[in-house]
């Protein structure tokens, strides 16, 4: 139904541009509007047929009910939606027949709980747009007085307005909200100049970033998208029509290209980005993919009507769509040809609709229905026909492979098999996929999840039936079996963050007394609570450990906010400062030890998100405002080389460069890499044979390999992928005193350099 009115809302918007048109335009356009409407309500239908049939085989032995959220006993549903995951948590709105629509949370183990009512009483404060920034949860809501507006939420007080935009009950309604640059952009309307974009660096008031309607009517940016270090959205100046916008950071945003000529809008949509290109969907002679290298005009790809699950492999573009006479299969685009049919893996007009595409040992795994096996797992090597990896759940049933982890050169992930549901599997690559171990010796699922190897053995915590979730181990060989049942009975104690110090496991966990906690464990004797760190049973929520000086080092919260702590290994943990003093916590991040110091980012309120250094016993301090005042120069991918700190931050005047820091004299920018307020973004710093690694973009070359010897300024290593695309390099390993990393050269695909 969501999808029948949407076409329907499509439909307004088309019969509203042939009022505005010529009779002659108008009337292609309806003629257009008319076949995509019909194979849309048509597509519509047949998925939703579709669904039904997969809930009678999947859903009835798979799904189960998390809690019933409204139980005021009217039978009325709580609807959660818009599931977003910030700080190791599940945050959505629902409606709980008392506070109306509202902002809930779920820790996998608890039931669902309400964060606030923000607009008291049953009215609802109806949040949407959640989206995580500068680790903070952002939201629109309406508190019933300001209408409307943006919210924000640090995971421990309540949320808060950010700003009356639109001042007084009508509300600014921010919308899109997309992290670019370090700031949160975001549509809104302060009841002047429309509907236009904003921006909001998290410290300051929202500010407008151009009026491009001018005067009061809106712009109406939409889709926004990052590419090229550029945002692009789609919106209406006045004079093109709905169209495709970019924005560098600095100056305002233009016109990208008016794919419809004149005043006639093309109504891009669906922005996605993928080998450095800009995909959308817009209305050229019908609604089709385009394709953007960011200088050339876009172009349409024939064949591609609503293609979705985009994947890169071998160089070439895998997507879901509808193919005539084959429903919906894989199909591939190497940027050059035709888009051709990949293979009919469910034959004939029914779909196999290939789903969860990734990359593994040099091939595409993807979850799909070949009408024999139900949905199963199969592989593509990019030249033989897809072939199923294995019927786990074996005939019409789907075993739903999910959470991949690599353990000992295998292949781990939960599938559910013919009796023992959703359980741990494992993979060689050759061989057929075999159950690890039945953690939940009856038909439920076990869910395994945190994959950590200790003491030559692999942790994570999983669900038996009976302890709920609880930590276990597994050597390789034996059976897994429980490390303890933390919190006694069926209830979970939950396990996370299980990080190694000292030669002990410690992670988080709630032993139904204190909260989640710091737990360590020896590998001998059963895990033991540190400390309760914030008194009761709320819990500090340890996160980030971080050795250094011989202590353990982490972020939690004892209600003073989320601050940095310590733990020698014998003592309770203590609070290191309370650098952003009041309940609203600094959140330390990138935490690196350099000269004897822990170096790490923070807020302390008044400078934005800086460098910050510890010596282990004063009080952090401040190292530098490298972008002065309230606005945060976002530090990271600190790095020590040379005897020097390196690290990427914004002074606010020449975007994200590289910066070094001596420890002594302030941090200084080493090169502007990208000339002017551009950012090249230097990353996946690593040393490597007495020099300095890492990806930057100069702005002629795309993101390719620099380095830097300690002296003179970094240079191109090399154009990886000629000219000014990106080769995208990543994952950059020092190993048998070669520097191996991922890269694309533009013939060969992403491999190993």
């Amino acid at each position: 139904m969501l999808g029948l009115y949407v076409t329907l809302c499509s439909r307004e918007k088309y019969m509203l541009l042939f009022k505005k048109n010529s009779s002659k335009n108008a009337s292609v356009i309806v003629d257009s509007f008319t076949k995509r409407f019909t194979w849309r309500l048509a597509s519509l239908i047949f998925t939703f047929i579709s669904l039904i049939l997969i809930s009678f085989q999947a859903f009835s032995a798979a799904v189960e009910l998390v809690a019933d959220i409204n139980t005021d006993g009217s039978g009325y549903p709580s609807f959660p939606a818009n599931f977003t995951e910030f700080n190791g948590k599940l945050y959505f709105e629902a409606d709980n027949g008392t506070s109306g629509r509202e902002l809930f949370v779920y820790d996998g183990s608890n039931p669902p709980s309400l964060v606030d009512d923000i607009r008291s009483g049953t009215g609802g404060s109806i949040p949407k747009y959640l989206t995580v920034f500068n680790g903070k949860l952002y939201f629109q809501a309406n508190n019933g007085v300001n209408g409307v507006e943006l919210y924000v939420y640090d995971g421990s007080n309540l949320p808060s307005l950010v700003a009356d935009i639109f001042s007084g009950s009508v509300g600014s309604t921010p919308k899109y909200l997309t992290v670019f640059n370090g700031e949160l952009y975001f549509s809104a309307n302060d009841g002047v100049k429309g509907i236009e974009l904003y921006k909001y660096d998290g410290s300051t008031t929202p500010s407008l970033v151009a009026d491009i309607y001018s005067g009061a009517t809106s712009s109406t940016p939409e889709y926004l998208t990052i590419f090229n270090n550029k945002l692009y959205f789609s919106a209406d100046d006045g004079v093109n029509g709905t169209e495709l916008y970019e924005y560098d950071g600095s100056t305002s945003p233009n016109i990208a290209v008016d794919i419809v000529s004149g005043a006639n809008p093309s109504y891009p949509d669906s922005l996605t980005v993928l080998n450095n290109k800009l995909y959308f969907v817009a209305f050229g002679s019908g609604y089709e993919l385009f394709e953007y290298d960011g200088i050339n005009p876009p172009a349409s790809v024939a064949g591609t009507n609503n293609a979705n699950f985009l994947t890169a492999f071998n160089n070439e573009l895998y997507f879901n769509v509808y193919g005539a006479s084959v429903g919906y299969e894989l199909y591939k685009y190497d940027g050059n040809n035709p888009v051709s049919l990949v293979y009919d893996i469910n034959s004939g007009l029914s779909d196999s609709n290939p789903a969860n595409l990734k990359v593994f040992n040099s091939k595409l795994y993807f979850s799909a229905d070949d009408g024999t096996n139900g949905i199963e797992l199969f592989e593509y090597d990019g030249s033989a026909q897809p072939s199923l990896v294995a019927d786990i759940n074996s005939g019409p049933n789907n075993s739903n492979p999910t959470h991949l982890a690599v353990f000992n050169n295998k292949f781990y992930f939960q599938a559910d098999s013919d009796n023992n549901n959703e359980e741990l599997y494992e993979y060689d690559g050759t061989n057929p996929p075999s159950l690890t171990a039945d953690i939940n010796g009856d038909t439920a699922a076990s869910y395994p999840q945190y994959f950590t190897e200790f003491n030559g053995k692999l942790y994570f915590s999983a669900d038996d039936g009976n302890h709920g979730k609880e930590l276990f181990e597994y050597d390789g060989i034996t059976s897994s079996s429980l490390v303890a049942d933390i919190r006694g009975g069926s209830s979970p104690s939950d396990p996370t963050y299980l990080t190694v110090f000292n030669n002990k496991l410690y992670f988080s966990a709630n032993d139904g007394t204190n909260g989640f906690e710091l737990f360590e464990y020896d590998g001998t004797n059963s895990p033991s609570l540190v400390a309760d760190i914030r008194s009761g049973t709320s819990g500090s929520y340890p996160k980030y450990l971080t050795v250094f000086n011989n202590k353990l080092y982490f972020q939690a919260d004892d209600t003073a906010g989320i601050e940095l702590y310590e733990y020698d290994g014998t003592g309770s943990p203590t609070l290191v400062d309370d650098i952003y003093t009041g309940v609203n916590g600094s959140s330390p991040t990138h935490l690196t030890v350099f000269n004897n110091k822990l170096y790490f980012s923070a807020d302390d309120g008044t400078s934005g998100t800086e460098l910050y250094e510890y010596d282990g016993t004063s009080s952090p301090t401040l190292v530098a405002d490298i972008n002065s005042g309230s606005s945060a120069s976002s530090p990271s991918y600190l790095t020590v080389f040379n005897n020097k700190l390196y690290f990427q931050a914004d002074d606010g005047i020449n975007g994200e460069e590289l910066y070094e820091y001596d420890g002594v004299n302030p941090p200084s920018l080493k090169a502007d890499i990208y000339s002017g307020s551009q950012n090249s973004y230097p990353s996946y710093l690593t040393v490597f044979d007495g020099k300095l690694y890492f990806q930057a973009d100069d702005g002629t070359n795309g993101a390719e390999l620099y380095e830097y010897d300690g002296t003179n300024p970094p240079s191109l290593l090399a154009d990886i992928k000629s000219g000014s695309g990106s080769s995208f390099l990543a994952y950059l390993t020092v190993f048998d005193n070669r520097l191996y990393f991922q890269a694309n050269d533009g013939v060969n695909g992403t491999e190993l350099y």
